[in-house]
């Protein structure tokens, strides 16, 4: 399995995603890898997660750093909440 996003500590370094727009507007997307989105193992937060994350990594950027405020607030949950996703 080619997927591995190495999700920790709120960085998510990428391998099978790509961002088409580099501004985080309702106009942007992502692409996401079959990988991704067939894996059995991802939870639905944990893939939710992921595609948010993956929003922050666009051009050649293959990491980012959001802070859990920043990551509470753009999927409506608690940052205790977004740090249990993370470290699952």
């Amino acid at each position: 399995n080619k997927y591995n996003p190495n999700i920790f500590m709120g960085v998510l370094q990428m391998e099978n995603c790509q961002v088409i727009k580099s501004n985080l507007n309702i106009g942007s997307f992502i692409q996401v890898s079959n990988y991704v989105v067939f894996d059995k193992n991802l939870t639905s937060a944990q893939y939710h997660m992921f595609c948010v994350l993956s929003s922050f990594c666009y051009g050649s950027k293959e990491s980012c750093f959001p802070s859990l405020d920043t990551l509470s607030k753009l999927i409506g949950k608690d940052p205790r909440t977004v740090n249990r996703i993370i470290n699952e």
